[in-house]
C-alpha cells in the first residue's frame, strides 16, 4: 500500500528490533556476571584467637585464616574462656607413691624373770586414713592389706617385717589401724625347753583395731616405709586368766610415738609372704 510504504521510508529506525537487541545484552549479561560470582570465591578473612585440640592441651594464640576448623580443635576469644573449657575437657592425672608398713620389736624380760622366746601376733588387715576436712570420716580409710600374716615380733628384733606393700595417690595422711586376730607367746621355762610349749595369749579389745594417729605425706613415684616398733615389756601382761596382749608401740621415731620412717624400702627388711 501507497501509505505503508510512506511510513518506512520516512519513520524513522525500527525501536522494536533496538528493543529485542538491548534484551539479549541484559540477558547474556546477567547470565555471565551470576556465573562470575559463583566460581570467584570472596577474599579470605583471617582473625586471632586462643585455641587448644585433642593433641595440643595448652592454650595457644596464633591467627587463622579461610576455613580453619577441623576435628577437636576449638576456638576462643579470650584466654579466660579457652582455659575453662580446657580444665572441662582435660582428665587430670593422679600420681601415686608407695607405701611399705613394717613391724619390729626387741627381746625383753617378763615381770617375774622369764625371758620372752617368741611373740607370735596374726595380722588380718592394715588401714591408712588420708587426709579429709572430717577426720573421723569412714569413707577416708584405705586398705592397704587383708588376709593373715603372722609374725614373731621377737625374731624381727634387728630386722623389720614388711607386712604391706601399697600403691597410695600422693597427698597427706593421718593414722594408720592395725587388725590382730590372735597371739601366742613363747618364754623360757621347762615346758619350753622340753616340749616347745607355747600359751595363748588375750587380746584386749580384740573386736577394736590398733590405732596410730602418725601423720606422713606420700610423694609421687617415691616409696616411703613405715615400721611399727612395738614396746613387749608394755604390750604383754600376766593375770590369773593368763597371758594379755595390749598393742603399744615404743618412744621411737622421729615424732616419739613409735613409728620409724624411711624413705625407700630399708635393707634390714624382708617382705612376710
Amino acid at each position: 500500500m501507497p501509505w505503508d510504504n510512506y511510513w518506512r521510508k520516512y519513520s524513522g529506525p525500527n525501536y522494536r528490533l533496538y528493543f529485542m537487541i538491548a534484551a539479549i545484552c541484559v540477558l547474556a549479561a546477567i547470565v555471565y556476571f551470576s556465573t562470575y560470582y559463583k566460581t570467584v570465591s570472596p577474599p579470605a578473612t583471617c582473625q586471632n584467637l586462643y585455641w587448644f585440640d585433642n593433641v595440643n592441651k595448652t592454650c595457644e594464640y596464633k591467627q587463622f585464616c579461610g576455613l580453619y576448623m577441623y576435628q577437636g580443635l576449638q576456638t576462643f576469644n579470650t584466654l579466660q574462656e579457652c582455659q575453662s573449657a580446657l580444665n572441662a575437657t582435660t582428665t587430670p592425672t593422679v600420681e601415686t607413691g608407695t607405701l611399705l608398713i613394717g613391724v619390729k620389736d626387741a627381746k625383753y624380760r617378763l615381770p617375774g624373770g622369764n625371758d620372752i622366746m617368741g611373740l607370735n601376733v596374726t595380722i588380718t588387715r592394715i588401714e591408712v586414713h588420708k587426709t579429709s576436712e572430717n577426720e573421723t570420716d569412714e569413707s577416708g580409710w584405705l586398705t592397704i592389706y587383708e588376709g593373715g600374716k603372722t609374725v614373731d615380733l621377737i625374731k624381727y628384733n634387728e630386722t623389720i617385717a614388711l607386712i604391706a606393700q601399697k600403691d597410695l595417690d600422693a597427698g597427706k595422711y593421718t593414722q594408720i589401724r592395725l587388725y590382730i586376730s590372735e597371739s601366742k607367746i613363747k618364754i623360757t621355762n621347762l615346758f619350753q625347753q622340753f616340749f616347745g610349749k607355747s600359751y595363748p595369749v588375750i587380746i584386749k579389745n580384740e573386736d577394736k583395731p590398733f590405732k596410730v594417729i602418725h601423720p606422713f605425706t606420700i610423694e609421687a613415684g617415691q616409696i616411703l616405709a613405715l615400721t611399727l616398733d612395738f614396746d613387749i615389756e608394755k604390750c604383754i601382761s600376766k593375770d590369773s586368766e593368763g597371758y594379755k596382749l595390749k598393742p603399744l608401740l615404743g618412744k621411737v621415731g622421729p615424732l616419739g610415738d613409735g613409728v620409724l620412717e624411711e624413705k625407700g624400702k630399708p635393707s634390714n627388711s624382708e617382705m612376710i609372704e
